[in-house]
């Protein structure tokens, strides 16, 4: 249905003899029942608590965790990488190396033509 009033739904020429007071009549407002588990709390209770109050209290019955801050940066500099992770290391070169031949050959095919 339109909100919008206009020439269309006037289908009865007597009808705009009344659409003002039509208009200007308004409906009262009905008390809607709501169930007291849906209504909001009343802000002026003292037994309901603001949220930053809550955000507070969740906050400080959270144990606090542990911040990582030791990076082990001294045992790696002592140590050097383990053998694995050297051999993982050389294998991903050679595989980037592999793919970085692969793209310049592709480049050189498509050139060619």
């Amino acid at each position: 249905m339109d909100s919008q009033r206009n020439y269309i739904h006037f289908s009865q020429p007597k009808i705009v003899d009344y659409i003002e007071e039509w208009c200007a009549d308004r409906l009262p407002d009905d008390d809607i029942i709501i169930p007291p588990q849906h209504q909001p709390p009343h802000p002026d209770d003292d037994d309901v608590p603001n949220q930053q109050t809550m955000n507070g209290i969740l906050r400080a019955q959270k144990p606090p965790e542990p911040a990582w801050r030791d990076l082990g940066l001294q045992e790696l500099m002592q140590k050097g990488p383990s053998e694995e992770m050297q051999e993982g290391i050389g294998q991903r070169l050679k595989e980037i190396q592999q793919n970085a031949r692969f793209h310049v050959m592709e480049r050189q095919n498509l050139h060619s033509f």
